[in-house]
């Protein structure tokens, strides 16, 4: 199976959950047992019924090992906008559809789909290099699209807490604001 059928089916699973803010309906879930089986520490640091996943490989962000190492996190949501009414849809918007080539459904854009591109590039990395230096981890939260108040805001202050700091962070949100 390809990389690009992978992230495909990826995003497709990923869509099909109703996700509605702060709702997570399962994608952490899904996408925690998938970074567990490439040996990622998975926690949940949720807040007020917002589910926020943490999880990392590698050097333990948290140790004193960490001081100068690279740690790298790939920064996301799951949760998505609500679709509005289904009779403005062409397709159901819970349903992954294939049309011309491009992927329809609540969350392709924003952003299911980066989420699983993230994913399967770290799955190749980590499959090229097992033992890589420093810190790879993931923050992904069910409140991006709402009040963002108990999402990323609520889990980087309890990591800066103790004293995990990421050196870098990919994010995959297409919007520019």
């Amino acid at each position: 199976m390809s990389a690009q059928l992978d992230v495909l089916e990826l995003a497709k699973a990923l869509i099909r959950r109703v996700s509605v803010t702060p709702e997570d309906a399962g994608c952490q879930e899904l996408i925690g047992e998938m970074l567990q089986q490439l040996g990622f520490v998975t926690e949940q640091i949720n807040a007020y019924g917002v589910h926020n996943l943490w999880a990392w490989r590698g050097v333990d962000p948290a140790s004193p090992a960490a001081a100068g190492t690279p740690h790298l996190m790939f920064a996301g949501h799951t949760d998505v906008v609500p679709a509005g009414p289904v009779e403005a849809w062409s397709s159901p918007p819970f349903a992954p559809t294939i049309k011309d080539g491009m992927l329809f459904g609540r969350g392709a854009a924003d952003m299911k789909s980066s989420l699983a591109a993230m994913l399967c590039a770290v799955t190749e990395f980590v499959a090229a290099q097992p033992k890589h230096q420093g810190t790879l981890s993931f923050l992904i939260t069910s409140d991006e699209e709402g009040e963002a108040i108990h999402g990323t805001r609520h889990a980087i202050v309890e990591l800066a807490r103790r004293g995990i700091r990421p050196a870098y962070c990919v994010v995959g949100e297409p919007s520019s604001s």
